[in-house]
């Protein structure tokens, strides 16, 4: 087998993992404890193509929310490509981050397409809107949407806005 042509066509499913689960069935793959999580449901989680250059889609309930989507990745040449479209539902960023100060219920979608993940070098255009009480540290954000692009180190937000939950807001049109 010559690894560079190893295309893969994989498609999984998997109902109530647990931290306990994982350990007891793939003790060799050493994953991190995922306790934090709770109990994991993966509905469709699909892998397309290459090691260095695939597709997939996904999308898993835990009791700490859910998320959804699809993404290609490209890790080929020196900087990574991406193109990804991502949802979540009823997350909790306090628990998956182990953070009391981002107690959450989020629900939020993210677009982002671009290559690169260093800020002095990528380019990448994004979108991220979020609703349903985000704590971040001591303020209640309800509702946003952050818009815009990088590239050459400069990041440009367009249409920018955060709604607080005390009624307080930012908006941004640039």
């Amino acid at each position: 087998h010559d690894p560079d042509h190893f295309y893969l066509d994989v498609a999984l499913k998997a109902h109530n993992l647990s931290d306990r689960t994982l350990r007891n069935y793939v003790p060799g793959l050493q994953i991190p404890d995922i306790q934090r999580f709770g109990t994991i449901n993966i509905d469709r989680l699909t892998f397309v193509g290459y090691p260095e250059n695939f597709n997939t889609t996904f999308d898993i309930h835990s009791s700490n929310g859910a998320i959804n989507g699809k993404a290609a990745l490209d890790l080929r040449s020196a900087q990574l490509i991406y193109d990804a479209n991502i949802s979540t539902k009823n997350v909790n960023l306090a628990r998956l981050l182990d953070d009391p100060s981002l107690e959450s219920d989020l629900n939020s979608t993210l677009t982002i397409k671009g290559k690169g993940t260093d800020p002095k070098t990528m380019q990448a255009e994004f979108q991220l809107d979020g609703a349903g009480t985000t704590g971040f540290k001591n303020y209640q954000i309800e509702k946003f949407h952050i818009g815009g692009n990088i590239a050459s180190a400069h990041l440009a937000l367009q249409n920018t806005e955060i709604i607080l939950q005390s009624g307080a807001s930012l908006h941004s049109s640039y």
